[in-house]
């Protein structure tokens, strides 16, 4: 993408972004809940680690697209940096 961002690009940018927040939102809930359903003697939630970490894995590939459409990716940016 070169150039200034389009609509759609931009709309699809604020997309990425708010489902890179709920995400990460479900990541710090679920384990709480389990916590919490444990703690008032519910058995707690079994499943819940599980989708933590696959969620872990979600968010990294939100964050990378997201990083790369910002042209703010890690290894974009160390090779501008050595060029």
């Amino acid at each position: 993408m070169s150039g200034a961002p389009t609509r759609l690009g931009q709309l699809v940018a604020r997309g990425e972004a708010a489902l890179a927040v709920a995400v990460l939102g479900a990541m710090t809930l679920l384990p709480l809940a389990n916590a919490v359903s444990r703690w008032l003697g519910a058995g707690g939630l079994p499943t819940s680690i599980a989708w933590a970490q696959h969620l872990t894995l979600v968010v990294t590939f939100l964050g990378a697209a997201i990083a790369a459409s910002r042209r703010e990716h890690l290894s974009l940016a160390a090779a501008n940096e050595l060029l």
